[in-house]
């Protein structure tokens, strides 16, 4: 797994944060189950 740098504006931040808190995830996996949802839809 890589380590990258993705800039968020202060809303977007919190709206991960607070989807990675209602499902009881880390910021990280939050963003990944995000990512994969986005590109496997195509």
């Amino acid at each position: 797994m890589q380590v990258i740098a993705v800039r968020l504006t202060e809303e977007e931040l919190a709206a991960v944060d607070d989807l990675a808190r209602k499902r009881g995830q880390s910021r990280s996996d939050a963003v990944r189950d995000a990512l994969a949802i986005a590109t496997a839809a195509g």
